[in-house]
């Protein structure tokens, strides 16, 4: 190898070993509480500080439903997964995940929108289509 061209080579090692590679990070995830309705459900998503994350499903009707509290991360891609701490069985809704159980969901912002999608987890099977979708942030009110 020729004098310039392993000089022009260690000099392009050095210059790339100076650079901090850019870090990817996690997308922000909305603060706040978001609601929507699916067929005879009310869906409501917490999102609160410390990656503390509520679920509330109740049917309109009969007013059964399940509160979850949760604990979550958010992946590079948008995917956030859920750990229950502690799930509360409202009147006679047929489901109450036990302590620990995983949940996950591509997570995005479209407009003033949250958008859930790709729900996977334990006992999931016929929830995907009333959880999944979009949702509204409600607005706070005033006292």
């Amino acid at each position: 190898m020729n004098r310039i061209a392993m000089f022009a080579a260690l000099a392009f090692g050095l210059t790339a070993l100076g650079e901090e590679p850019k870090k990817e990070e996690a997308p922000k995830v909305p603060t706040g509480v978001f609601t929507k309705t699916a067929g005879d459900f009310e869906i409501t998503w917490t999102f609160q500080k410390d990656n503390k994350l509520a679920f509330l499903m109740k049917n309109t009707d009969s007013g059964d439903g399940v509160k979850i509290a949760n604990t979550y991360t958010v992946a590079k891609d948008g995917v956030v997964e859920m750990t229950v701490e502690k799930a509360e069985k409202i009147g006679d809704f047929p489901v109450q995940p036990p302590k620990g159980s995983k949940y996950g969901f591509k997570l995005a912002m479209k407009g003033k929108k949250l958008v859930i999608s790709d729900l996977t987890g334990d006992d999931t099977d016929g929830a995907k289509e009333v959880v999944e979708g979009e949702y509204t942030k409600e607005e706070k009110k005033d006292k």
